[in-house]
């Protein structure tokens, strides 16, 4: 069975990193996750599926099959 990680922030500069360390494991699938106006250059020949998304309710991100979650909160100003 087949790991699979969900990637926010996907297109920056760790997390881009991140995505291509998992991807040496052909049993990981990796979500990459955009925010909808953001270049998804840096995802460019990455082995993940890409989406655009928006969380306005981060329970929305809780799945059952999942098996990690990198997430960089934000702080609010």
């Amino acid at each position: 069975m087949k790991k699979m990680y969900i990637i926010t922030g996907a297109n920056g500069f760790l997390r881009n990193n991140i995505i291509r360390k998992l991807e040496q494991n052909s049993g990981n699938e990796i979500r990459a996750l955009v925010l909808p106006n953001d270049s998804i250059k840096a995802l460019d020949n990455l082995n993940c599926f890409q989406y655009k998304y928006i969380i306005q309710n981060r329970n929305l991100l809780t799945c059952s099959h999942q098996n990690i979650l990198y997430h960089k909160k934000v702080k609010n100003k």
